[in-house]
Formats: structure tokens, sequence, C-alpha cells
């Protein structure tokens, strides 16, 4: 029936703790950004509601399908396969009762942990992780290894690599990642 959402599938475990849900739910055609932000935003409250770090959601068209990708962390213990099934049942139940009208047709969902080569997205990222080493993107395909030397409440980073120092806003850099 349109309009229905339902589960069609089981759950499956892929390698660094992804747990995978394929979903049917009807919808619109056509999804504004305003909506698409509130959507997102929603899941990342729920992830931070039971006790994780939402470090992304992602909408994006993949395996056939629209897929919904959470990656969650903890600043207390490593993600393990419980806690990515914890997080993919609630974030199902969700998108079971609020994902109609905003996923049209088959969608799955996943939910891992962000790994050993971690996206730093934000400028608390950077505090938490200061005196780590991190890959950043230099453009025309080369990266660059620094370690996190010092942030600053204005939203500068002061990088360091072998003597040279680089001090920057944290926005400015491109695809920073922890080097795991």
């Amino acid at each position: 029936m349109a309009g229905e959402i339902g589960l069609r599938g089981e759950w499956v475990s892929f390698p660094l703790f992804v747990f995978c849900m394929n979903l049917v739910c009807g919808g619109v055609i056509g999804v504004s950004a305003s909506m698409a932000f509130a959507f997102k935003d929603r899941i990342r409250r729920l992830v931070e509601d039971l006790g994780y770090i939402c470090v992304e959601v992602k909408l994006v068209r993949d395996l056939g399908g629209q897929v919904v990708r959470v990656t969650i962390d903890s600043t207390d213990a490593p993600i393990g396969h419980g806690d990515c099934e914890a997080v993919s049942r609630k974030v199902g139940e969700l998108l079971d009762g609020e994902g109609e009208g905003f996923l049209k047709g088959r969608y799955y969902l996943e939910v891992s942990s962000p790994g050993p080569n971690r996206p730093l997205l934000s400028l608390d990222d950077f505090r938490r992780f200061k005196g780590s080493k991190i890959r950043v993107s230099t453009g025309k395909g080369k990266k660059r290894t620094y370690f996190i030397d010092d942030v600053f409440d204005d939203g500068m980073v002061r990088l360091v690599h072998e003597g040279e120092e680089l001090v920057c806003p944290w926005g400015d850099l491109k695809s920073p990642r922890l080097c795991g």
C-alpha cells in the first residue's frame, strides 16, 4: 500500500560494525534542503539522547536506492556491534514513524563506527583530538599529515609537521581525518 512503511529484510553486519536494515516506505517526490536538514538534525538528537556522539548523518543514493548513513562514536569506550545495533533499532523506529513523506521508495539504514580514520567535522572534534595525528587533503590528490598542536576559541587551529607550523581556520582544512 502506498505510504506504508514496513521492514523487509534482516539485520546484516558489515565490516567496521555497520548494521543495515532494508526498509520500504512511500513518500513524496522532491525534498527541500531545509526538510533534509531538519530530518538529519532529528536523527542527530536521537543518537545524542541515547548517549552517543553523532559524528555524521548522510542521506545519499547508493545500493540501488536511498541510504541513511549514521556514524556514531563514544568518548568512553570503542563502538561495538551492540552499540550500532541499539542505535540502528531506535533510528529505524524513528524512520518508521516519521520517515513517511521524507523518504520515497526503498531505502537502507546503515549505522557504523567512524573507524580509525575518523573525519574531523567540527571545532569540538579538533579539541577532542588535540595532540593527534591527522591527514589533510592539500588539493590535486595530495595529502599531508600534521599533529593538532592547539585549538583556539576563535576557530583557528595550529597544526605542526616536522617543524613547520600551520595556523588556519579549522573549516578551511579539506577532508581532515585522524590517522588510524
